[in-house]
């Protein structure tokens, strides 16, 4: 097997997580031995298994290994304490009326660990934006993005007035196939107090997201941040 760059062992790997070779539950190799599997180094097997953990596929535990995670995540949906559940997407229906408020909006050089989540090189260009979600006209979330440029050059800040995902299907003709998510609960910062209208006692819900085109291309990442009283997410999982 000849010499392989890190986003080559990471698909290879999860060609074969997808394909069955790996199961859920199952230890991946060493990496030690998965370097001279893939005539490389540690470094760069450890790189690869990052992107595949952000994935979601993987799950490393320090002293133990790196095992193959059970199925992901279907859809996601938002239950309000009005017991009505909205799209994670938010598109305005009968029911809400969805609006944003900008904060930034920025471009900048993509990091380092940025650049291996999204399949890109470190410094490409990344729209930098953070906005407020309304729903009724209270505010529901915000949210941190991380577009790459390459995709959508002319993104302007009226274009994130309203769903972005309709917007990238508008732009790319593409459907978007799965959104990876990690749920944590965490304590509220600077904006979630001022934008949310939370205390520094609530907690907030914290879901990093990583979007992908049909093609398995990532298309951007999200960070989004709930104020904890305002519901709960609701997830279906594929159990087999």
């Amino acid at each position: 097997m000849g010499d392989y760059g890190y986003k080559a062992i990471s698909a290879d790997i999860r060609k074969k997580i997808q394909s069955g070779y790996y199961h859920a539950g199952d230890y991946l190799p060493k990496q030690f031995d998965l370097a001279k599997r893939y005539h490389t180094s540690r470094i760069t097997i450890q790189k690869a298994l990052r992107v595949l953990s952000m994935e979601g596929f993987l799950l490393s535990k320090k002293g133990v290994g790196t095992i193959v995670k059970d199925a992901g995540v279907l859809y996601s949906d938002y239950m309000t304490n009005q017991n009505k559940d909205i799209d994670m997407h938010l598109v305005s229906s009968k029911d809400y009326k969805v609006s944003s408020r900008m904060i930034s909006f920025d471009v900048r050089p993509l990091d380092e660990d940025e650049a291996a989540i999204l399949l890109l090189k470190p410094n490409e260009l990344v729209y930098d934006i953070t906005r407020l979600r309304y729903v009724n006209n209270e505010p529901l979330r915000i949210e941190y993005l991380l577009i790459p440029q390459k995709y959508f050059p002319e993104l302007q800040i009226d274009d994130l007035e309203d769903s972005l995902y309709e917007y990238i299907y508008i732009q790319t003709k593409q459907k978007l196939s799965k959104s990876l998510l990690k749920i944590t609960a965490d304590f509220p910062d600077f904006y979630d107090q001022k934008y949310l209208c939370v205390d520094d006692h609530q907690v907030i819900l914290n879901i990093e997201q990583t979007t992908y085109f049909n093609s398995g291309i990532p298309c951007f990442l999200a960070e989004i941040r709930y104020g904890s009283d305002n519901g709960q997410i609701i997830s279906v999982y594929q159990l087999d």
